[in-house]
């Protein structure tokens, strides 16, 4: 067999391993990604999602910590959560697991008001909610954010309070992680 013939099936062969090698190494990036419907908005930080397969799925918003709904502001806190995101299509970002089976992510939507399929998903929920002072920025989870996430949602929460919105109405409002009321 000449030798420009046994080159081929080789070539072929190594192209085959390299196709295989970076799907591999894709599909943790895949697992990482949910896209689904809102079916319930449990609390300002929390919602449940329905998956295209109908699965549900409990989803924390990376970055953020809403009032617990006996908290002051509570109720208010998941209203607005509510608003923006009760029955819309949903991109789960920067999905992670809290080790608690519970997931943490960056919820992204169609940008109030834009219509049309043209309307990409890049309304951050959480960052609203911070933006509103329905949240607070939550440093615990800091180390899950982007460094760019992370200073937007400190920054957003420096103009929610200096200008008093929501729960920075308040004088000493307290974050949930220190908040022991019933």
């Amino acid at each position: 067999m000449p030798a420009h013939h046994r080159k081929i099936p080789l070539l072929h062969t190594l192209s085959r391993c390299l196709l295989l090698t970076s799907c591999l190494f894709a599909l943790p990036a895949l697992a990482q990604h949910l896209s689904g419907t809102v079916v319930e908005v449990k609390t300002g930080g929390t919602i449940i999602l329905n998956d295209a397969n109908r699965q549900r799925h409990t989803i924390h918003l990376l970055g953020i910590a809403a009032p617990k709904i006996t908290q002051p502001h509570g109720p208010e806190s998941t209203s607005r959560l509510s608003a923006l995101l009760f029955q819309r299509e949903v991109d789960v970002a920067d999905l992670t697991h809290d080790g608690h089976g519970g997931k943490r992510g960056k919820l992204l939507t169609v940008t109030p008001g834009c219509n049309g399929a043209a309307c990409p998903k890049t309304f951050d929920a959480g960052l609203m909610q911070i933006t509103s002072g329905m949240a607070w920025w939550d440093p615990r989870s800091s180390t899950l954010q982007t460094a760019q996430g992370r200073e937007e949602y400190q920054h957003a929460e420096f103009g929610a309070k200096t200008r008093r919105l929501g729960l920075w109405a308040d004088k000493r409002p307290l974050p949930p992680w220190q908040w022991r009321g019933g």
